[in-house]
């Protein structure tokens, strides 16, 4: 009874938590808490939880986990290591949640390097350096034109959708494919070689205030990152479905960390 007396159970505070919209647990107690646990709520005349989602087990070379093998990976260590947000994004993008796992170091490093040093990271110091070189490390002109903002808005929309199904590494394929468009995107324009500084301000807000939506969208995931990026970008550490709307990131304001 922990999961409803520590609500408040069965005082009235109780209702104001009750029923969760889902209930997180392991494959190996998914009888007790679909089966035995249901029961009780209907015996007490409660409402049952809305979903039971099972996750899976992480293994190591394909054998689970265990003390007598000592293949225990101890994630303090991984994260004093690596970082917490390092150890946080690999867990969720390596595997589709629910799904048993592999852990592999080799694994975490590759994937962080790939995607969110080179990927991410080059794209956020490539743009902060044609700011500050262009426009003195100051957000340019506002824009929303072009096709990144119905680019933001899509994967805006398919982030969601991923989170509601608890599908964590969906949500986060669906951002770096936008981080994916948004390099190509400068590829495609070489911002580097444009010498009209209202058609450079354009493309340079473009990426950043892009760049500002992608930091909220991964804040679940990785918040330390999430909130140095924003940092860099002179905007203010706000992460809430509001704040995904196109446009936010102000004119004028310092781009490159600086106050």
């Amino acid at each position: 009874m922990n999961y409803a007396s520590a609500l408040g159970y069965p005082g009235k505070e109780f209702l104001k938590f009750w029923p969760p919209d889902v209930e997180l647990m392991g494959k190996e107690i998914n009888w007790f808490h679909s089966v035995i646990w249901p029961a009780m709520l209907f015996s007490a005349r409660l409402e049952l939880p809305r979903k039971n989602f099972v996750h899976g087990w992480w293994t190591v070379d394909g054998k689970k986990m265990s003390k007598s093998l000592r293949n225990v990976v101890d994630p303090i260590s991984i994260a004093d290591k690596y970082g917490a947000d390092a150890l946080r994004y690999y867990l969720f993008r390596e595997v589709p949640f629910g799904d048993d796992g592999d852990f592999s170091e080799d694994s975490l490093v590759n994937r962080v390097n790939a995607e969110l040093a080179d990927s991410l990271g080059n794209l956020l110091n490539r743009v902060l350096v044609l700011v500050e070189k262009n426009f003195g490390g100051h957000v340019p002109n506002t824009s929303k034109e072009g096709e990144i903002p119905k680019l933001a808005s899509d994967t805006v929309e398919a982030v969601d959708a991923s989170i509601e199904k608890l599908q964590f590494r969906d949500a986060l394929d669906a951002v770096f494919s936008f981080i994916r468009e948004l390099n190509k995107y400068v590829s495609q324009n070489k911002p580097w070689e444009i010498s009209n500084k209202d058609r450079l301000g354009k493309i340079l807000y473009s990426l950043l205030e892009a760049l500002r939506i992608v930091s909220i969208l991964i804040y679940s995931f990785t918040p330390e990152t999430a909130r140095k990026i924003l940092d860099q970008l002179g905007s203010e550490p706000k992460f809430s479905i509001h704040d995904l709307e196109w446009g936010l990131l102000r004119q004028g304001g310092c781009a490159g960390g600086r106050n």
